[in-house]
């Protein structure tokens, strides 16, 4: 996942370790992981989030062969800055988010919780991000994306998309 430029936007940024340890347990505890993963369908549809200067939309299609298929642009100034590719692929038991930053190489994340509107993916030898959350409520589809910053503190960021209207 690439940075996204965040002034002007919808975005939290909890300030303190403590802060996005709390922020992370909220998106584990607020949901139960069931026994059998449930289907991430939830994550389907298009996504948006926008200012008065910039937008990120991110797009997902529904699970076909378990694998979904998603997509992300961020439009500043009436041009797009940034893209990403992404896939989420179900593979012996075990779930994986790949990244494709600007379509380059993926980047493999692990699935740590599948729960009913719920995904956190790691990849602790990453170097940003390393987390990367996602969980649904209603129209509101929240990411919380985080890692060890350039001067190697801890860093984060969330993106609050809602649906897109047609």
């Amino acid at each position: 996942m690439h940075p996204v430029p965040t002034e002007n936007l919808n975005v939290f940024r909890p300030q303190t370790q403590a802060g996005r340890l709390v922020m992370l347990a909220s998106l584990l505890v607020s949901g139960s992981v069931l026994a059998e993963a449930p289907s991430l369908n939830w994550l389907q549809g298009s996504w948006c989030l926008h200012s008065d200067s910039s937008a990120v939309e991110e797009v997902w299609l529904s699970d076909v062969g378990g694998q979904l298929i998603g997509m992300s642009r961020t439009v500043s100034g009436g041009k797009m800055t940034t893209f990403e590719f992404m896939r989420i692929v179900t593979v012996e038991n075990r779930t994986e988010f790949i990244a494709q930053p600007g379509g380059g190489e993926g980047t493999v994340f692990t699935a740590s919780l599948v729960a009913k509107n719920q995904l956190v993916v790691e990849n602790l030898q990453h170097d940003f991000p390393q987390i990367i959350s996602y969980q649904r409520q209603g129209d509101t589809l929240t990411a919380l994306v985080s890692g060890p910053g350039e001067n190697g503190e801890d860093s984060s960021f969330g993106l609050e998309y809602q649906r897109c209207n047609p």
